[in-house]
């Protein structure tokens, strides 16, 4: 089924908590949601002398094991999320800096709640973060995080002004922003949705299940993969297909709104790559070593009708 715009529109976090804790759990299981956890204390400083109504702080990373297949979400409307895979680990853990702005700043909430199968971050400002005469400022202060991840977690992130961004990523990733951009070199699934940001996705594996799904209202898409990956990608809406590989567009069926594509078709798994752009290019690409682009020609000369 096609992607449409209403698709990009913003879940709110309780309602993403309840799917996500609904779909891990089995039919007969509770649904419960995970106790209060206190962070680390954070220590305010001055920027420096040429910004005294600014104070920044460090927050210490909290950290615990997670159990396979738990859910991680985090709800952070101002500020950067950046996202680590956790090698060879299984604890989860969050990191990042705070600013605050103006003599009498509005204060930041972070609100914690973990236990092995769920962590939930949630970040708020007073009157929902708008702008606030005491502060002299016309935004809010932001809370820049990391999130470390093990691959057998599931992340999902929720900003409105801040950019999303990861390398290396083996756990599953959705992602929705308002007008931030999302970037991502991953080995896994992603769900990426924005109004206004840009999306850039690489896929480092030449597989990866159940598929890539973006969708962006006006920003810009950008995807990437490997040049021996079997796909299968159908694109709607858009401004245009650009690309700087002359095989992707030889290869594209369709025309303005909708198109197809199958890349190098007959490996040992075909992947999926939905997109939906409303009024952004789409950018696709692949890169590889020479044996790679020779595994591609050969099997796509071989699908030739």
């Amino acid at each position: 089924m096609p992607l449409t715009t209403a698709s990009t529109r913003r879940l709110p976090l309780a309602a993403s908590i309840l799917l996500a804790l609904t779909l891990a759990a089995c039919s007969t299981a509770p649904v419960r949601t995970p106790a209060p956890v206190a962070l680390p204390a954070v220590q305010f400083a001055p920027l420096g002398p040429e910004h005294p109504d600014v104070l920044v702080g460090r927050l210490a990373q909290w950290s615990q094991p997670l159990a396979d297949g738990a859910r991680v979400l985090i709800d952070n409307p101002h500020g950067n999320v950046y996202v680590r895979h956790n090698r060879g680990g299984d604890r989860v853990g969050i990191s990042g800096h705070i600013q605050r702005l103006g003599k009498d700043p509005l204060i930041e909430r972070l609100d914690l709640r973990a236990d092995p199968h769920s962590v939930l971050l949630t970040v708020r400002y007073p009157d929902d973060g708008r702008a606030h005469p005491r502060s002299g400022y016309d935004r809010p202060g932001r809370v820049d995080l990391t999130v470390l991840v093990p691959a057998s977690s599931h992340l999902t992130i929720r900003t409105t002004d801040g950019e999303v961004s990861g390398k290396r990523l083996r756990a599953p990733l959705d992602v929705e922003t308002t007008s931030g951009s999302i970037t991502f070199l991953t080995h896994g699934s992603v769900r990426a949705r924005s109004d206004s940001g840009d999306i850039r996705v690489v896929m480092a594996e030449p597989q990866w299940q159940p598929g890539l799904d973006i969708a962006s209202t006006s920003g810009a898409i950008f995807v990437e993969w490997r040049a021996s990956s079997d796909v299968r990608l159908e694109a709607h809406g858009g401004k245009d297909i650009q690309s700087d590989v002359a095989a992707i567009l030889q290869r594209l069926r369709g025309d303005r709104g909708a198109w197809s594509l199958e890349w190098a078709p007959g490996g040992a798994s075909q992947s999926a790559i939905a997109v939906h752009s409303g009024s952004g290019p789409i950018h696709l690409s692949v890169y590889g070593t020479r044996a790679e682009f020779a595994e591609a020609e050969a099997r796509n000369a071989a699908a030739q009708p």
